[in-house]
């Protein structure tokens, strides 16, 4: 199934602008299956099983273990797990606009709707970004495990400085 970049757009924009401006989990949730089934829709299982995966850890996280923390703990933490919670139905729209939209197609179709050409193609430019940052952070990956740099959340954990040395250097650059 073929969505056109132009209807990605819209459902973007409302479930973006929807999930944060409700206060309802289930209105979330529902919010949260959309982009997941459109996933599915598009052979993108992986995907659209590690975000769900996310969702419903982040959401088990606010729902059961933040009531047993203390209240300066549970704060900080549960705003981390419904801030987080209420991008990912944005980041699955969003990594489905990108694996599904060549730019060619996106330019095409951005260009029917009369929008500024400097707006057109700075979302354009967005678009091929973050295949890009993809592929560069593989590569440093790859070139830190070859050094002997540990690439895991306990090594970032260990040595935050060295990690923003050797990761965002190389990402800025």
């Amino acid at each position: 199934m073929k969505i056109d970049p132009r209807t990605q757009l819209l459902i973007l924009a409302i479930t973006s602008i929807s999930v944060f401006l409700n206060g309802s989990i289930t209105i979330e949730c529902i919010f949260a299956a959309l982009p997941f089934l459109l996933l599915l829709s598009t052979k993108k299982i992986y995907t659209s099983l590690k975000y769900a995966a996310l969702f419903l850890a982040l959401l088990a996280i606010q729902l059961w273990l933040v009531p047993l923390l203390p209240v300066s703990a549970g704060g900080i933490i549960y705003m981390f797990a419904v801030y987080i919670r209420k991008l990912i139905p944005c980041f699955m729209l969003g990594s489905l606009l990108i694996s599904t939209t060549r730019v060619s197609e996106f330019l095409a179709a951005v260009g029917k709707l009369r929008l500024p050409k400097g707006f057109t193609i700075s979302l354009s430019i967005t678009l091929r970004y973050f295949p890009t940052m993809g592929e560069e952070w593989n590569s440093i990956k790859d070139a830190m495990a070859l050094r002997g740099i540990p690439v895991t959340a306990a090594g970032i954990l260990r040595h935050p400085m060295r990690t923003m040395e050797y990761v965002y250097v190389p990402m800025l650059v």
